[in-house]
């Protein structure tokens, strides 16, 4: 099913591929520099595109790696004379894939590759530190070497996405109900999972605590709705409900709302009458 509607964020196609124990969030690759790079790759350029489907390489040894497999396949496709440069392009990346066009360049490839050299952005991950959520989602958002981005291209739910596969790989802590709330209530407010709850009904919003009391609701509605063999093979967490908040306004919304009117549990709190 299409990244940009399936529910189950674990089981969508980049995700699964990205995933694998080869992968730059296996158990040996994470904590290293190539890791992350391979990582910051993905998240910043790879994702959702026909490369990383077709092709599937999901780790880099670094940059010069990374750039004699891309230079070794756009020839291929440049000898092909099927695409033009700009249909060429998006075959590595995207603009579109996280469901609208975002700023994303496979000339920021070098950039990253320096950001890993930086222990500041780094120490966490390479150190076993074992971080908050809220604190690697500042870092892969608002990072800096020298003054100007390490990370290019990565909006809010880019950092957003990115730290929560550090968090499913084991190496940040799962993130509480209080900074989903926080996060929703800034950063992503204009995101997916606001239009969710917007849409499911929660529109009484004054605070990030608001917002975090509706996300728990929606939680704990969802873990008690879904059978938990069910909930084990999608690796059900908390971001799994912020990705079906996403997907409300992409399939059923009727659905939802009749599992929302048949819960007794839910309270009347912060829905409409």
């Amino acid at each position: 099913m299409d990244n940009k509607k399936i529910p189950w964020h674990d089981l969508a196609t980049s995700r699964r591929l990205i995933l694998a124990d080869d992968g730059p969030f296996g158990s040996s690759h994470l904590r290293i520099k190539e890791g992350l790079f391979s990582a910051l790759l993905y998240r910043g350029i790879t994702h959702n595109s026909q490369f990383l489907h077709t092709e599937q390489h999901i780790f880099f040894d670094g940059l010069d790696d990374w750039e004699m497999i891309y230079a070794t396949s756009k020839d291929v496709l440049e000898d092909s004379n099927d695409m033009d440069q700009k249909e060429i392009e998006k075959y590595f990346c995207d603009g579109c894939a996280y469901g609208v066009w975002t700023r994303r360049r496979v000339n920021y490839a070098p950039t990253y590759a320096a950001a890993t050299e930086a222990p500041d952005l780094t120490s966490w991950l390479l150190n076993a530190e074992f971080p908050t959520f809220m604190e690697v989602y500042k870092l892969f958002h608002k990072g800096k070497v020298n003054g100007t981005s390490a990370f290019p291209g990565f909006g809010p739910l880019q950092a957003y996405l990115l730290a929560s596969d550090y968090v499913i790989a084991g190496a940040v802590k799962m993130p509480t109900y209080e900074e989903m709330g926080e996060l929703l209530w800034s950063d992503l407010k204009q995101k997916g999972a606001m239009s969710g709850l917007w849409a499911l009904g929660y529109d009484d919003f004054e605070s990030a605590e608001d917002v975090a009391a509706a996300f728990e609701e929606m939680d704990k509605m969802l873990t008690e709705a879904i059978p938990e063999n069910l909930r084990h093979r999608m690796n059900y967490n908390v971001f799994t409900t912020e990705h079906i908040l996403c997907k409300v306004q992409r399939l059923n919304i009727a659905q939802f709302k009749k599992m929302l009117k048949a819960h007794a549990k839910l309270s009347p709190v912060h829905r409409k009458s």
